[in-house]
């Protein structure tokens, strides 16, 4: 024997007996059907979120694993450059506010 599932649109509330969507409106009402197609936009967002992040990976970052050993020792000397002026430039920062204060 078939089991009777009743649903209660939530748009325009007609009462439905084993359906997936309203036979009135229309509107999706199978909440397990809602569960799940939510899980996979959640999904697919997360996949284009990655992928977007993937490609704003900046200059140096791209030239430090280039298969070219020549620009791959550019983008080291570039990145240990800007290393070594951010640790100056906070070392002049402390002491600046150690003098100030």
């Amino acid at each position: 024997m078939e089991s009777k599932t009743y649903s209660k649109c939530d748009q325009c509330g007609t009462t439905n007996l084993n359906r997936d969507y309203c036979e009135k409106c229309g509107n999706l009402i199978n909440v397990t059907l809602k569960r799940k197609i939510k899980a996979e936009n959640k999904a697919t967002e997360k996949e284009e979120y990655k992928q977007t992040k993937e490609k704003k990976i900046g200059f140096v970052e791209r030239l430090k694993v280039h298969q070219n050993p020549f620009f791959r020792f550019f983008g080291k000397v570039a990145w240990s450059v800007w290393v070594l002026v951010l640790a100056i430039g906070g070392v002049l920062a402390w002491i600046a506010a150690a003098v100030a204060a």
